[in-house]
């Protein structure tokens, strides 16, 4: 097994991270779930998703993505958050993947936040 992260293996994983979070907050507020009322919320827990990854965690890891990916919005978060206070590569490395983990998992709640249809309620006396 190769070691090399692709873009697509890190979209997929973003993209199955949001969704799995999108459906714990659909299931937990049920028919009232209003995606708007709760992404704030759902956004927090796309930080705690991402800071948690082995990518985030682990130095080689992190370097291969920053390799092998495009990490745009992990550079625009070092950018908006700042330089980490003793740098070395592997911190640099670290708070680039996690910025743009997090950045694709919000991207993708986004999406599904628009792409959002409630379940329609059925009247009394329709079938």
């Amino acid at each position: 097994m190769s070691d090399i992260i692709t873009d697509w293996e890190l979209q997929k994983r973003c993209d199955e991270a949001a969704a799995e979070i999108f459906e714990e907050f659909k299931e937990e507020h049920g028919a009232d779930f209003d995606p708007a009322d709760h992404l704030d919320d759902m956004r927090d827990r796309a930080h705690d998703e991402a800071d948690g990854w082995d990518w985030t965690i682990y130095t080689h890891k992190a370097l291969l993505i920053c390799c092998h990916c495009n990490t745009d919005m992990g550079e625009e978060f070092l950018d908006d958050v700042g330089m980490p206070q003793e740098p070395t590569l592997a911190s640099i490395a670290s708070r680039i993947v996690y910025g743009e983990i997090r950045g694709r998992i919000e991207v993708a709640l986004q999406e599904l936040a628009d792409d959002y249809e409630p379940p329609e309620i059925e009247e009394e006396g329709e079938a």
